[in-house]
């Protein structure tokens, strides 16, 4: 057992044993590896992650000390490539399922982007120019393009062993759900509903498709690391006919107010996402660690950083998300009730852009005030990467209308608020009662605070002239707003559990997925980084040097080797960290000393 101040001062989660001293909680730790040591005190000497990821974990106590998890559960070398192994000899063609699978489902695309898709009709006469489309759309396109492949794919990443498939399953899957998008959203929109031979593709059309990438992302998020790339595909394949489908309901039947998609896209795409994961994990694909205490669903400070990225362009361009198609009301709804000289009509596009950005503002105020509550005078960085996003998803209804600057401020703390509570209790309750497993928290970011939004909008439309609704009366408006709800929970729920149920079946037959092989870039990416390579190397040797113990060179750098002897700390290695000698490479030495000399 260790104790005493050698194990005190060592600025690293170290695992700890029954009665051990409690040491420091650092999320961004220069040590890699640590010994497995168990509750009884021997010490196994496998890899283990150090970091230990910021969200709440089971296995973690309250006071932020890094617990042991079961010897069963960590990921080490062995465990990693013996998985690998095992799922390609179980599954010999998983690895090409997903490359088929595009081939196969391009050649779909464009079968029927030749047969039913064209250009569109262009009226010169009246103004209606490609060039007019362009000056109109094209900063609104391109902003809304940069938040689906940069600011979600970037967002992902916080991920410490899964970034490569957060950025890189991110780009593909969107460039499918737009393909699929165009297909789909342009028969009921302009087949359907307008009565068009061929779908007529135009800019607004091109803007509706990325929309439905971004839903699609949203749902991406709450299974990232617990399916195959192959499996991601076909949800998504399965996933745009009942957005398509939603989205007319929505818009042209029910008619609410839904400028900037808090209904259409960000609730309907995160309640299908969760009803997805709830089969994933329930089923027992990714058997029986596979949420929040797995030991690669976590971050580092590098992936952190990296997140913020995806945080902050997602932020910067959400006023352009909800203002996009916010100046054409005649394209929300098949029977326009204001007239194209409206004042509701004018100041629908300003609207949606102020309100939304002064959201913003609100629910990045109340994240960081609340953060810090909740953390003890300490701000989470999950919060911040998502919670302060959540004023552009609850605005997403009411964008458009005159909520007031105050009250748009107001309606974003609000959903900061609703956010970070969510992050901090309520994800937490439904993993241990229910087994539902949300990766990246769409639930928090997009799933309340769009029930929020509705809300927002259903009550701010009792005030509301007519000519900023579809409805003739506030009243009449707020009761289809809230069947409009109830139908997107309906369909988005269904739908996620059937494509769940349907995916499992046909690509499991019966297997589930080793819990070694989740959150993990190495099987399906050709990963070169040092660290990685070092775990995936298959003669078991690291890029360490091969002898030698932990010692001090003569210029003050501490050098950590793979040594024989099975209580030694492994790899304990990082340049940035130890540049120059100091009082935390002296504590390294020392606890490296304290666990060597520790009985077996």
């Amino acid at each position: 057992m260790m104790n005493g101040s050698a194990v005190d001062m060592v600025d690293l989660p170290l695992p700890i044993t029954a009665g051990s001293s409690k040491s420091k909680d650092n999320s961004c730790s220069a040590m890699s590896q640590t010994p497995d040591i168990d509750l009884e005190g021997s010490v196994r000497g496998g890899p283990v992650w150090a970091c230990a990821p910021p969200k709440p974990m089971r296995g973690y106590a309250d006071t932020g000390s890094f617990a042991p998890l079961p010897p069963s559960r960590h990921c080490r070398k062995a465990d990693v490539l013996m998985s690998m192994q095992r799922f390609t000899e179980e599954s010999p063609n998983a690895r090409f399922a997903f490359s088929w699978s595009l081939f196969g489902l391009g050649a779909v695309c464009i079968a029927l982007m030749l047969a039913f898709a064209t250009y569109a009709d262009f009226d010169l006469a009246s103004g209606d120019t490609p060039g007019e489309q362009i000056r109109l759309y094209y900063k609104f396109f391109s902003d809304v393009s940069i938040m689906v492949f940069v600011g979600f794919g970037f967002l992902m990443t916080f991920l410490r062993r899964y970034s490569y498939s957060a950025v890189g399953l991110n780009f593909a899957a969107s460039a499918l759900a737009i393909a699929l998008a165009i297909l789909c959203v342009g028969v009921m929109q302009q087949v359907w509903i307008e009565g068009h031979d061929r779908i007529r593709i135009d800019m607004p059309l091109l803007i509706n498709a990325l929309f439905a990438a971004a839903s699609a992302m949203i749902a991406f998020g709450a299974v990232i690391g617990k399916t195959t790339p192959s499996q991601l595909t076909w949800l998504i394949v399965m996933m745009m006919p009942i957005y398509a489908v939603n989205m007319y309901l929505v818009e042209h039947q029910f008619k609410a107010l839904d400028t900037g998609g808090a209904l259409v896209v960000h609730m309907f795409g995160a309640y299908f996402g969760l009803s997805a994961s709830l089969v994933f994990t329930r089923f027992r694909q990714a058997s029986d660690h596979h949420g929040a205490n797995h030991p690669g669903n976590g971050s580092s400070c590098v992936t952190d950083i990296f997140s913020m990225i995806g945080t902050l362009m997602l932020w910067i361009y959400w006023p352009s998300f909800n203002g996009a198609l916010s100046g054409l009301p005649a394209i929300i709804g098949d029977v326009a009730t204001v007239t194209s000289h409206s004042e509701a009509a004018l100041s629908a596009q300003f609207l949606s852009v102020v309100n939304t950005f002064l959201s913003l503002i609100g629910s990045t105020l109340s994240t960081f005030a609340l953060s810090g509550l909740i953390g003890r005078g300490k701000t989470t960085m999950m919060h911040v990467q998502n919670c302060t996003l959540a004023g552009g998803v609850a605005m997403g209804s009411a964008c458009a209308l005159r909520v007031s600057p105050g009250g748009a401020v107001l309606v974003g703390m609000l959903a900061g608020a609703l956010s970070v509570w969510g992050f901090s209790y309520l994800a937490p309750f439904l993993e241990r009662t229910i087994g539902l497993t949300d990766t990246c928290g769409v639930h928090n970011l997009h799933g309340m605070p769009s029930l929020l939004g509705a809300t927002v909008a259903a009550i701010v439309s009792l005030w509301q002239h007519e000519d900023y609704l579809w409805y003739g009366t506030g009243v009449e408006q707020l009761a289809w707003q809230f069947a409009t709800v109830g139908s997107t929970l309906a369909m988005a729920i269904a739908g996620g559990l059937v494509s769940g149920c349907v995916i499992i079946g046909v690509t499991n037959r019966g297997r589930t997925l080793d819990a070694d092989i989740l959150f993990d870039d190495r099987m399906w990416w050709l990963v070169e980084d040092e660290e990685a390579g070092d775990i995936s190397e298959p003669s078991g040797h690291s890029k360490a040097e091969p002898s030698g113990h932990a010692r001090h060179e003569p210029s003050g750098h501490m050098r950590n080797e793979i040594s024989g002897h099975p209580r030694n700390l492994r790899n304990i290695s990082s340049d940035s960290a130890m540049k120059e000698p100091s009082v935390r490479t002296r504590s390294i030495a020392a606890a490296a000393a304290a666990v060597a000399a520790q009985p077996a």
